[in-house]
């Protein structure tokens, strides 16, 4: 025969036509990632504003969930008080209706912050103890978790994207587009956020 027998043939594959460039920007929603990296934040700062660093902040109680008497129903503190700062150390928890501060000072000394309140007529004080070199140690240690807890779900959310994006590999997405997208749409803002506000707390850690 005139032709090779080890002549390849056609791969139709290769031949076929991929069709036009498809933009990135269909493929990546960026606004829904963003909105994903959002919540994350939020619910970091959500954490940070009730840590307690040993110094007295409303939002160390506002979220303490308490249980009505009168009924079956809890209700977070804030909800049933004022709260407010006396000095440094000491937070004064102001009910809106006298009946419910029995109901308060039990969810205070109930959970898990080691405080004391104490009624003085229909206010309760609170004091917020200082904290011992240990506990500053054992709480930054705490709050750098955190902190590396919300990078890693931003990084996640991050992947998920990139996985989506490969998976859409055969749409003819320019690769240039492709290696901008992995190497710099990265969540550093978010994760700048996460560090800025984990090193405020920190550093308010640190005041005595």
């Amino acid at each position: 025969m005139w032709y090779s027998k080890n002549k390849k043939k056609p791969n139709k594959a290769q031949d076929k036509d991929p069709g036009p460039p498809v933009d990135i920007d269909n493929l990546v929603d960026l606004a829904a990632l963003e909105e994903k990296m959002d919540r994350e934040i939020e619910s970091l700062f959500s954490s940070l504003a009730s840590f307690n660093v040993g110094r007295a902040n409303p939002s160390i109680l506002s979220k303490i969930s308490v249980s009505l008497s009168n009924s079956h129903d809890k209700v977070f503190l804030n909800k049933l008080a004022d709260i407010t700062i006396k000095d440094a150390q000491t937070l004064l928890v102001i009910p809106f209706e006298d009946e419910s501060l029995k109901d308060i000072e039990r969810a205070i000394r109930n959970v898990d912050l080691g405080l004391n309140p104490v009624k003085e007529n229909n206010i309760l004080k609170v004091l917020i103890p200082r904290q011992s070199n240990e506990a500053r140690e054992k709480a930054s240690k705490e709050l750098k978790r955190l902190a590396e807890i919300v990078k890693v779900k931003i990084r996640k959310h991050r992947q998920n994207e990139n996985k989506l994006l490969k998976s859409n590999s055969k749409a003819n997405v320019p690769k240039d587009d492709v290696k901008f997208w992995e190497e710099q749409a990265v969540a550093d803002h978010f994760i700048s956020k996460v560090s800025s506000a984990v090193d405020a707390k920190l550093t308010e850690l640190e005041k005595r």
